[in-house]
């Protein structure tokens, strides 16, 4: 199993073990994933939906979680921040998800975050498809790959130490662009 699938598994073991009992089927874990299966991020979100798919038959094929079966609803949002945050609120509050798995895209990703809906939830967002830094409720997000900003720093820093000790960086005019320019500006030696 790779360390992605890992972690994936031990998250929806420990939001198994940290919801209510009411919230889902006494013999089901259930996972919602709200997805872009219909927008621009098509193709990207199609492959998140099929992967988790089969690392929940695998897991399955197993036994199951403590021999509960892990059951993935799946929602598309088109890629429309407004529908993720609606496709959300379905799965968990009519279908009992107990843990939210995968957006896709910085927009849909932060618009759940700062509903306020997962702390009030208690529900967990789990492997976002995103590199957003979170100002709002970061702390029920759970990314897997790092942020922009953190990627633009190790370029910088990887350019600096490896390739050349002068680079220039280009970016667009989008928050998450110059947050990450801001990010990889800062590192020793590198000016605007």
């Amino acid at each position: 199993m790779t360390k992605r699938l890992q972690a994936l598994v031990l998250a929806i073991i420990l939001a198994t073990f940290a919801a209510p009992a009411v919230c889902a089927p006494p013999r089901d874990i259930v996972v919602g994933e709200v997805i872009d299966e219909s927008g621009d991020n098509i193709d990207a979100s199609r492959d998140y939906v099929a992967g988790a798919r089969v690392c929940f038959d695998f897991v399955n094929a197993q036994g199951g979680i403590r021999g509960r079966r892990v059951a993935l609803l799946v929602r598309d949002d088109a890629g429309a921040p407004e529908r993720t945050v609606a496709a959300a609120r379905e799965l968990v509050e009519r279908q009992g998800a107990q843990v939210l798995f995968g957006p896709v895209g910085n927009a849909s990703v932060a618009a759940l975050a700062k509903s306020g809906d997962l702390r009030r939830w208690g529900v967990a967002l789990f492997a976002p498809m995103a590199g957003i830094e979170l100002d709002v409720g970061a702390d029920q997000v759970f990314f897997l790959r790092p942020t922009y900003g953190t990627e633009a720093l190790r370029l910088v820093g990887w350019f600096q130490a490896a390739v050349q000790p002068r680079a220039a960086i280009v970016y667009s005019g989008s928050e998450f662009a110059r947050a990450s320019r801001q990010r990889g500006s800062g590192h020793a030696g590198v000016t605007h």
